[in-house]
Protein backbone atom coordinates (compact mmCIF):
# COMPACT_ATOMS: atom_id res chain seq x y z
CA UNK A 1 0.00 0.00 0.00
CA UNK A 2 2.59 2.52 0.19
CA UNK A 3 5.07 1.60 -2.54
CA UNK A 4 2.02 2.06 -4.32
CA UNK A 5 1.29 5.38 -3.13
CA UNK A 6 5.10 6.17 -4.02
CA UNK A 7 5.89 5.84 0.06
CA UNK A 8 9.35 4.87 1.42
CA UNK A 9 8.36 1.38 3.31
CA UNK A 10 10.79 -0.92 4.82
CA UNK A 11 9.59 -3.81 6.58
CA UNK A 12 10.91 -4.72 10.00
CA UNK A 13 10.45 -8.24 12.06
CA UNK A 14 11.36 -8.73 15.66
CA UNK A 15 10.82 -11.07 18.23
CA UNK A 16 10.49 -8.24 20.44
CA UNK A 17 9.61 -4.68 19.56
CA UNK A 18 11.48 -2.36 21.56
CA UNK A 19 12.58 1.52 21.46
CA UNK A 20 16.04 0.54 20.91
CA UNK A 21 15.40 -1.87 18.46
CA UNK A 22 13.58 0.43 16.17
CA UNK A 23 15.91 2.89 16.52
CA UNK A 24 18.71 -0.05 15.32
CA UNK A 25 17.01 0.66 11.73
CA UNK A 26 17.09 4.33 11.62
CA UNK A 27 14.04 7.12 12.36
CA UNK A 28 10.94 7.38 10.24
CA UNK A 29 8.31 9.53 9.90
CA UNK A 30 5.77 7.02 11.27
CA UNK A 31 5.04 3.51 12.16
CA UNK A 32 3.08 0.56 11.07
CA UNK A 33 2.24 -1.81 13.38
CA UNK A 34 0.86 -5.17 12.06
CA UNK A 35 1.54 -6.84 15.65
CA UNK A 36 -1.13 -6.84 18.17
CA UNK A 37 -3.25 -4.01 17.76
CA UNK A 38 -2.75 -2.89 21.88
CA UNK A 39 0.73 -2.66 21.55
CA UNK A 40 0.94 0.91 20.73
CA UNK A 41 -2.15 1.68 23.17
CA UNK A 42 -0.60 -0.12 26.00
CA UNK A 43 2.98 0.93 24.89
CA UNK A 44 3.50 4.05 23.52
CA UNK A 45 6.97 4.75 24.65
CA UNK A 46 8.24 1.62 22.52
CA UNK A 47 7.58 3.76 18.98
CA UNK A 48 10.14 6.44 18.40
CA UNK A 49 7.32 8.21 16.56
CA UNK A 50 3.34 8.14 15.42
CA UNK A 51 2.16 4.43 15.31
CA UNK A 52 -0.82 3.42 12.89
CA UNK A 53 -2.17 0.24 12.49
CA UNK A 54 -2.77 -1.41 8.89
CA UNK A 55 -6.29 -0.37 9.07
CA UNK A 56 -6.03 3.59 10.40
CA UNK A 57 -2.97 3.78 7.38
CA UNK A 58 -5.80 2.93 4.37
CA UNK A 59 -7.26 6.53 6.20
CA UNK A 60 -4.41 8.55 6.33
CA UNK A 61 -3.08 7.23 2.72
CA UNK A 62 -6.90 8.22 1.57
CA UNK A 63 -7.12 11.58 3.69
CA UNK A 64 -10.54 10.86 4.37
CA UNK A 65 -12.56 8.94 6.86
CA UNK A 66 -15.43 8.43 4.94
CA UNK A 67 -16.38 5.26 5.29
CA UNK A 68 -15.06 4.73 8.48
CA UNK A 69 -15.37 1.57 10.88
CA UNK A 70 -13.77 0.88 14.05
CA UNK A 71 -13.19 -2.72 13.55
CA UNK A 72 -10.80 -1.32 11.16
CA UNK A 73 -8.54 -1.33 13.62
CA UNK A 74 -8.55 -5.29 13.25
CA UNK A 75 -8.46 -5.60 9.37
CA UNK A 76 -6.95 -4.48 6.37
CA UNK A 77 -8.65 -4.11 3.34
CA UNK A 78 -6.93 -2.35 0.90
CA UNK A 79 -8.41 0.02 -1.81
CA UNK A 80 -8.16 -1.82 -5.35
CA UNK A 81 -5.27 -1.08 -7.21
CA UNK A 82 -5.15 2.14 -9.15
Amino acid sequence: MLIRDNRRADIVVMDEITNEGLLNFGLYDAYVSTACPRLPIDDPEIFPGPVLNPGELKYVLSGTLENYDPRDLFRLDLPPEA
